[in-house]
């Protein structure tokens, strides 16, 4: 059996936007695919591969070496960036 991995594609649409999409992959065939948006600058581009991340680390969990004791885990916060699709805003 095959690991899943999962990567983010971008490319650029013949409109000359750029697209960024997650792709799921099970050895060498492609299983999924998420269109996560597309984006016409670097800003854009910048936020919509951070949504992208998000959708591939979601429901994993994540050690924290900070502050919290020792031994203790905490899930990635998926809550903090909006959902795949939408546009997103400037923090």
């Amino acid at each position: 059996m095959k690991a899943m991995s999962a990567f983010i594609k971008q490319y650029k649409a013949r409109n000359g936007s750029t697209v960024i999409q997650v792709v799921f992959k099970n050895g060498r065939s492609v299983v999924k695919t998420i269109h996560v948006g597309t984006a016409h600058n670097d800003i854009e581009i910048a936020e919509l591969r951070a949504v992208a991340k998000d959708i591939i680390y979601q429901g994993q969990m994540s050690m924290d070496f900070g502050d919290s004791p020792a031994g203790t885990y905490m899930a990635l916060e998926s809550h903090t960036r909006p959902s795949y699709g939408m546009r997103v805003q400037s923090i």
